[in-house]
């Protein structure tokens, strides 16, 4: 079994990709996972380019249909082994600079079991390109504990298998309260923990999904926080928004956001899932031989005939503000009040997708039904829990 499980929090740091594949990849992951919960009310989050970078690798030891079906899913391209590297290498990096407080955490291994065997090549390829380091261990307890209460996975989902792939991925960072301030605000009659700014913020509308979309980018990066609200709290779907998404991308479904003063106001919420990507490539991606025990080819990662049991990502995230620092989420200018004409406040579902906005590769993308957030969570360390051998 290949497995994948990623813990993603709200903070990045400035990451520069060798190629667009990688974006295209973890776009097309993007409309996977959220099309997979289409009419489904409750909150998901997944990390798409955690997922693109497990299925590359496992692409690079695949041959023949197998590899074709997984190129397929990663948007008809193999992405650049060196696009990853440059990523995940600036990603363990921290900053040098004293003021910048991120805490980011970055675990790969690839776990074979005593009995098999992994082609030196593709070990040498895990360890140089995809920074995972490649261990022999006994057979491991794999029982996963599920992080919310619609995730379905269960501790019977790890079967007999052969080898484990675990990627654990978890970025944070503060929003200060210097920039934005602490508010409540009523959704669906309860009063939940708020936060909010004023200033200028890219912000636009999609007549079309009748919807309102706006960035919060992070200070002195890339990136950016993508939120797209329906502007109707009792009748909304989000499959016209996957769809277009699917369709079009984040850079076609923001071309037409403009600056401009305005209110914001966001609630506070963390959310966690599991999902099966089993499930998700072989229902909507058609991606079957590599779960398939007479059909798999994996012959270039061992000389054993392995197949995949599933691919397992965990993914997590939380968004709120607490403490301080220059590294962080902001406006981009703060306005006069007197200016200010618009105002959004976020009181009704919406998706969200946290992402490289001169790359478009996507970190974190979900949707969130309904605010769950616990004042003690303030305190919680939320470093990879790692398997225990």
């Amino acid at each position: 079994m290949i497995c994948i499980r990623a813990l993603v929090g709200l903070c990045i740091l400035q990451v520069a990709v060798s190629g667009q594949s990688v974006s295209k990849s973890s776009e097309t992951l993007t409309g996977l996972f959220l099309k997979a919960t289409s009419g489904e009310n409750f909150n998901y989050v997944s990390a798409p380019f955690a997922g693109s970078a497990i299925l590359a690798l496992a692409a690079e030891g695949a041959e023949a249909g197998t590899k074709s079906q997984l190129i397929d899913v990663l948007g008809g391209e193999l992405p650049d082994k060196n696009s990853y590297k440059e990523m995940f290498t600036s990603i363990k990096g921290y900053p040098s600079d004293g003021n910048w407080k991120n805490k980011v955490v970055l675990k790969n291994f690839l776990y074979v079991y005593k009995n098999y065997s992994v082609l030196e090549s593709f070990a040498e390829l895990a360890r140089e390109n995809y920074l995972t380091e490649v261990k022999s261990v006994t057979r491991p307890n794999l029982e996963i504990p599920g992080t919310a209460e619609d995730t379905s996975a269960s501790d019977t989902a790890f079967k007999e298998h052969a080898m484990l792939i675990f990627n654990g991925f978890s970025l944070e960072m503060s929003w200060p309260t210097s920039t934005w301030h602490r508010t409540s605000l009523s959704w669906n009659g309860n009063v939940v923990r708020a936060f909010g700014a004023a200033g200028n913020f890219a912000i636009g509308q999609i007549p079309l999904l009748d919807s309102t979309v706006f960035q919060l980018p992070y200070k002195n990066t890339d990136y950016a926080l993508l939120v797209i609200l329906p502007k109707s709290k009792e009748s909304y779907s989000f499959d016209e928004i996957i769809e277009k998404l699917q369709k079009d991308g984040i850079k076609e479904l923001t071309k037409n956001l403009v600056m401009k003063p305005a209110f914001v106001t966001m609630p506070c919420f963390h959310s966690s899932n599991i999902t099966s990507m089993k499930t998700v490539l072989q229902e909507t991606a058609q991606v079957k031989d590599i779960f398939s025990d007479s059909a798999a080819d994996l012959s270039k990662l061992s000389s054993d005939n392995l197949y995949l049991d599933d691919v397992v990502q965990q993914a997590g995230v939380r968004v709120c503000i607490d403490g301080a620092t220059s590294y962080s989420l902001t406006s981009s200018a703060f306005t006069a009040q007197r200016v200010i004409k618009e105002s959004v406040v976020v009181d009704r579902p919406f998706m969200y997708a946290l992402y490289n906005v001169a790359n478009g590769v996507v970190f974190v993308a979900g949707k969130l039904d309904r605010p769950v957030w616990e004042e003690t969570d303030d305190a919680v360390d939320s470093d990879i829990e790692t398997i225990k051998l």
